[in-house]
């Protein structure tokens, strides 16, 4: 992925299990070193412009899927 890929965030509330994912677009990439209580390491977060929102957000990788053309 990279700043200007269109793609699907999928982050549902705790505790809901069908929320609908929306779409947004990467305006930017930062990536941090994070330390998970066993291993440091580095984790990519993307800034994402929400289209169902209009917020800027930061998910990671895990939350994201890249969008495929004209699959939206």
């Amino acid at each position: 992925m990279k700043v200007g890929d269109l793609v699907i965030v999928n982050v549902p509330p705790v505790g809901k299990k069908n929320w609908p994912s929306c779409h947004g677009v990467i305006i930017e990439k930062k990536v941090f070193r994070e330390n998970d209580g066993v291993a440091v390491k580095n984790r990519t977060w993307w800034y994402v412009l929400r289209s169902d929102t209009g917020a800027i957000e930061k998910f990671h990788d895990d939350w994201l899927e890249a969008g495929k053309n004209g699959s939206w």
